[in-house]
C-alpha cells in the first residue's frame, strides 16, 4: 500500500517504534525521521545526579592535552565498589546511543576504553556526557525527498597516536547515500601506525570495507552504486593508488586489497578538505561550531531540551 495513503492529514506524522527507536513520517513533505531511544539519555542523566538546575554543556567531551591524560591515568584515584559498577553500565547505555546519534561516537568509545579500571578522570568525563544528554537529550537523523542517488560516499579520517597512553590511532567513518547517513561509526586502529599516512590509510580500508557492504546491500535490491572514497590525506591517497608496499615495508600485505579494488577501478579515491569531512566527527573531540557542521552534512539534529520541537516529542 502506498504510504501517502495511510495519512489522513498532510502535516500529518505517522510514527512507529522498532527497537525502541521512533521512526516517523510526514505526508505533506515526505520527511522521515529515526529517532535514537531517548529513555537512555534519561537514564544518564538521572543516574548522574544531573537533573534539576545542573550545568549543561555544548558538547560531549573536550579536547585535553597528552600530558593531562597521562597525568590522570597515573594520579587519578580508581573507581570502587558501586561506582565501578555504575560506570560500565552508564557508559554502556551511552555506547548504544552512539550506535544512532554519531555526535556520542567518539566519546563513549573513549569511555569504554576505562571499562577494566575506571578511575575518577573517567567519571568525570562521563559526567561531561551526562550534561550534554541533560542539553540534548533527543538526536534524530532526518530523511527528505532526494532524486535516485548513483554514488555511495565514503568519508574516511583518523587522529594518528591520538591516544597518549597506547599510541594508536582512531578512525572515523561516515557513508552516505545523497544526504541520507547510512553508516556512521568511530574504533582504535588494531596496529600502531607509524606515521599519519599510513593511519590514514587504515581508516580508507575501514570505510571502504563498509562502503562495499553497503553497496552489495543496494545490489540485493537491484539498485546499482558506485562508491567515492573520501580522504583528506594525500599522503594515504597516494597509497591506494599504487601497486605494493614501496617503501612502507612493515605494512602487511593484507591490507593491500585496497590497491587492487582502486586499480579495477571498483572505487575511487577523492580528496575532500578537512572542514568538510565528516568523518572528522568521529576521530577527535571538536569545539561545537565544527562539531554542528559536520552533524548538519550528515542531516543530524539535536533539539535543544525545552524546545518547542523538543515539547512536541514528550520531554
Amino acid at each position: 500500500m502506498d504510504s501517502h495513503s495511510k495519512c489522513t492529514a498532510a502535516d500529518e506524522w505517522q510514527e512507529l517504534v522498532f527497537l525502541n527507536r521512533v521512526w516517523r513520517y510526514r505526508c505533506s513533505d515526505g520527511r522521515g525521521e529515526i529517532e535514537a531511544d531517548v529513555r537512555h539519555a534519561r537514564q544518564i542523566v538521572r543516574e548522574l545526579g544531573l537533573e534539576g538546575d545542573s550545568k549543561r554543556v555544548a558538547t560531549p567531551s573536550v579536547k585535553r592535552s597528552n600530558a593531562e591524560v597521562i597525568q590522570a591515568a597515573k594520579s587519578s584515584p580508581p573507581l570502587e565498589g558501586a561506582m565501578v559498577t555504575s560506570y560500565r553500565s552508564l557508559v554502556m547505555r551511552l555506547s548504544y546511543l552512539a550506535q544512532d546519534r554519531p555526535d556520542l561516537g567518539y566519546t563513549a568509545s573513549t569511555l569504554a576504553r576505562a571499562m577494566k579500571q575506571p578511575r575518577q578522570s573517567d567519571w568525570e568525563s562521563l559526567k561531561r556526557a551526562g550534561r550534554y544528554l541533560k542539553g540534548y537529550p533527543v538526536g534524530k537523523v532526518v530523511y527528505e525527498p532526494q532524486a535516485q542517488q548513483e554514488t555511495l560516499r565514503a568519508f574516511c579520517d583518523s587522529d594518528h597516536a591520538g591516544d597518549p597512553i597506547s599510541r594508536r590511532s582512531r578512525s572515523g567513518m561516515v557513508v552516505m547515500w545523497g544526504r541520507h547517513l547510512l553508516k556512521h561509526g568511530t574504533a582504535v586502529q588494531s596496529t600502531v601506525s607509524l606515521s599519519s599516512g599510513e593511519s590514514e590509510y587504515y581508516s580508507m580500508l575501514r570505510s571502504a570495507s563498509h562502503g562495499m557492504g553497503l553497496r552489495a546491500v543496494l545490489a540485493d535490491w537491484g539498485v546499482h552504486a558506485e562508491i567515492d572514497l573520501l580522504c583528506d590525506a594525500s599522503a594515504a591517497r597516494g597509497i591506494s593508488d599504487r601497486q605494493g608496499l614501496g617503501k612502507l615495508r612493515h605494512l602487511d600485505v593484507r591490507h593491500l586489497w585496497l590497491q587492487e579494488k582502486v586499480k579495477d577501478k571498483l572505487l575511487r579515491v577523492s580528496p575532500v578538505h578537512t572542514s568538510d569531512n565528516l568523518a572528522d566527527n568521529g576521530t577527535k573531540p571538536l569545539d561545537e561550531a565544527t562539531m554542528r557542521r559536520h552533524l548538519k552534512g550528515m542531516r543530524f539534529e539535536t533539539p535543544a531540551s525545552g524546545s518547542t520541537r523538543h515539547r512536541e516529542l514528550g520531554a
